[in-house]
């Protein structure tokens, strides 16, 4: 199995971030590290989400996922970045299965649907 699959199972809560300041997204990475969240989804839904992941994925104990991953450019600059899973809608799974690409989710449709640890590890080959 995926190591940073095993990692967001064991975790059972990943909490998504949707930041417009890396700044912020940095202290709340910390903030979720030191109250014992030691993954975090950055969605890619503001322009400062590649900084923000950048920042995160410095931070010693936390996965940094990028979420709402839409085009095969948002997902090299998030690989870039230091993203170690992935979540993106549905209609993107053809693209998504690029060789090497971190773990991944999907979401059927609604960006807010919630996902189990189970939904994660079946997605794993997407």
């Amino acid at each position: 199995m995926n190591d940073a699959l095993d990692r967001i199972g064991a975790a059972r809560v990943v909490p998504v971030l949707t930041v417009a300041d890396a700044d912020k997204a940095e202290k709340a990475c910390r903030a979720l590290v030191a109250g014992g969240l030691p993954v975090v989804e950055i969605t890619f839904r503001t322009d400062a989400a590649a900084e923000a992941i950048r920042r995160a994925a410095a931070i010693d104990g936390l996965l940094v996922g990028a979420g709402s991953i839409l085009s095969p450019e948002q997902l090299g600059v998030a690989l870039e970045a230091g993203a170690q899973s992935r979540s993106r809608p549905e209609r993107a799974r053809r693209w998504s299965r690029r060789p090497g690409a971190p773990a991944c989710r999907s979401s059927p449709g609604s960006r807010h649907r919630p996902r189990s640890s189970a939904g994660a590890r079946s997605a794993a080959g997407c």
